[in-house]
């Protein structure tokens, strides 16, 4: 693959190019604040909070990630902020397996 006269690996080069908003995100929060609050319609300083918490970027799909995001979509089905029960194992894509959803 060429890019600028330089050969790429796309398999080191697609994980550090998804990661470049990450970047961004951490150098202007007030502006990740701005954008949510507008998108979301919440409070920015509740948005504050949650921005300097979070975590932006690309990571590997591990158990524990399927698992704590289930967890995440039982409670926002038990509260019913969703319609309908989700598994998260049937929509995670793996190289071996595509989506049974």
């Amino acid at each position: 693959m060429k890019h600028t006269g330089t050969t790429l690996r796309p398999a080191t080069t697609i994980p550090c190019r998804v990661n470049d908003p990450e970047l961004w995100f951490s150098d202007h929060p007030d502006d990740v604040v701005k954008i949510q609050a507008e998108v979301t319609g919440l409070d920015p300083a509740i948005l504050k909070t949650v921005v300097a918490r979070s975590v932006y970027g690309v990571e590997p799909i591990t158990p524990q990630v399927i698992a704590d995001q289930q967890a995440l979509a039982d409670v926002f089905f038990n509260i019913g902020l969703i319609p309908e029960k989700i598994d998260i194992a049937k929509a995670v894509v793996s190289p071996a397996a595509p989506a049974t959803t």
